[in-house]
């Protein structure tokens, strides 16, 4: 798949009110784009003018001192793979490049971090080709900017646009709505069908523009990732809604099972098999220079009956190396130097993957003694870990115990959990059997039985049509009513 082409910009509207007669304007307009809209209707009302015409470039009222930098923006051409970002500011007289960068939502860490330079308008387009810009005092501007203070992105208006990938502009027509799987803070999850496929379809439900930066930096994320374990990205639109469209895995997600569905039981093969398509799919990850930073049960979907894993839920997905400070994820999962406000890293997967492991063998909640997400916060900076696990070989318990280690450095690497997960699967070698089912009601039962048996009762198939969760971190809750499942699909499908 081919890199995902972010187009993203700001407008400081306080700023531009103010001050955007002293400075240079350029803008780029794209078609049908609300908020390439909303910045025309602020350069109208301030009476600068541009041009409508796609990717047309207008400057107005540049000193002779600018001129380079503006041959050098005009020179840009169409159709590119990284997006260039380019800021004016009169901290150094002219454009200044702020950075290659690879996705919407490591510009909006970085805007963050220099936006009280901005004075006005700045919108990237299709970027391809740009000369570097000359900086006397290239020393100089880099101590300026590691001098900026971060201020809010309330302060951001964030611009994106079209182009004709058609990758990115699925026809929101051709999706027919069957039902809706959850609901969250920002997004709706509907099983749908485009052209006689079935698909998982997230669309985004806000206006919040942090949430199209990261709408944008999922998907770009997705398109990279190709791997077994990984979810499939299917295509996306961003008209007249933002909607990704991943592959539909029937079977939920392994939170459910293991914790909703507890008529249903496994043995320590199918056990140690999940574990370890999780572990081939992190390995996969990191080797990409990326981490997860949101790993947990509810983003392990299951498909082919149980037996098969997946990775999914790649919105707060981030670069390695990223000093960008990082605050979401779920509570139980998240490592205790990521609470106290580090960036995420391999080492903190790895914290996540030993909570994970400890939950399928214990089938168990992980603090589900603690009332709710801030006390579990606490507990854990603090040093409480799941409690030990009795009958399970000593060495694997030592492996679980140092994945939870509070400094990073003294977790085991990837590598180690590989070897240690390669030897068990051998030695439990029957995933491919199926799941086992209750015959009585759906009850939550004591799970009993000896080290290589985590349930007990059997059935021939486990994919679920009630009750069936796509992806993880945002689908919090269900809708209440037919009528309010009714009202949500005649809205998208008016759109």
């Amino acid at each position: 798949m081919g890199q995902f082409p972010s187009r993203t910009s700001s407008v400081d509207e306080e700023n531009i009110r103010k001050e955007v007669k002293q400075f240079p304007v350029v803008i780029f307009t794209l078609p049908r784009c609300p908020y390439c809209v909303r910045a025309k209707q602020l350069l109208n009302n301030e009476r600068i003018e541009y041009k409508e015409n796609d990717l047309d470039i207008h400057q107005r009222r540049f000193p002779a001192n600018h001129q380079s930098y503006v041959n050098g923006l005009i020179q840009i051409t169409k159709q590119t793979s990284v997006p260039q970002i380019f800021i004016c500011g009169d901290f150094i007289g002219g454009f200044m490049e702020l950075q290659q960068l690879k996705n919407a939502g490591m510009l909006l860490d970085r805007i963050d971090k220099f936006s009280d330079c901005f004075n006005f308008l700045c919108i990237p387009v299709e970027m391809d080709l740009l000369p570097p810009l000359e900086i006397d005092d290239e020393e100089g501007e880099k101590r300026k900017l590691r001098d900026f203070t971060d201020k809010s992105l309330s302060s951001l208006i964030i611009v994106d646009g079209y182009n004709d990938d058609p990758f990115l502009n699925v026809d929101f027509c051709n999706f027919k709505l069957h039902r809706l799987l959850g609901r969250g803070s920002y997004s709706d999850v509907w099983k749908a069908k485009c052209n006689d496929e079935t698909v998982a379809l997230k669309i985004i439900n806000s206006t919040d523009e942090v949430l199209r930066g990261i709408f944008y930096h999922e998907v770009e994320v997705m398109r990279n990732l190709v791997h077994p374990n990984v979810v499939e990205i299917m295509g996306a639109c961003v008209y007249p809604v933002y909607a990704i469209a991943i592959e539909y895995m029937s079977c939920g997600s392994l939170y459910e099972l293991l914790h909703e569905s507890k008529n249903i039981s496994y043995t320590a093969d199918h056990a140690f098999h999940w574990a370890s398509q999780c572990i081939d799919a992190l390995t996969y990850i990191h080797r990409k220079g990326f981490v997860h930073a949101d790993l947990k049960t509810a983003n392990l979907l299951l498909d082919d009956n149980c037996h098969l894993l997946k990775v999914a839920d790649f919105g707060t997905m981030v670069y390695m190396n990223n000093d960008v400070e990082y605050r979401q994820g779920s509570a139980p999962w998240l490592a205790p130097e990521v609470i106290a406000g580090s960036s995420p890293s391999q080492q903190s997967d790895i914290y996540s993957f030993g909570i994970i492991l400890w939950e399928i063998i214990t089938r168990m909640r992980p603090y589900n003694d603690c009332k709710n997400a801030e006390e579990i916060l606490w507990s854990v900076y603090a040093g409480l870990r799941p409690p030990h696990i009795e009958d399970v070989p000593t060495k694997l318990m030592q492996m679980i115990e140092r994945c939870w280690q509070k400094l990073p450095a003294e977790r085991p690497s990837i590598k180690e959990i590989e070897k240690v997960l390669t030897i068990l699967c051998r030695m439990y070698p029957n995933s491919n059997e199926p799941l086992t089912c209750s015959e009585t009601s759906k009850q939550t039962k004591e799970v009993t039985g000896d080290e290589n048996d985590v349930g007990s009762v059997k059935c021939n198939t486990v994919e679920k049509d009630e009750k069936e969760v796509v992806t993880g971190s945002d689908h919090e809750s269900s809708p209440n009513s037919v009528e309010e499942i009714e009202t949500l699909k005649k809205k998208y499908e008016s759109l």
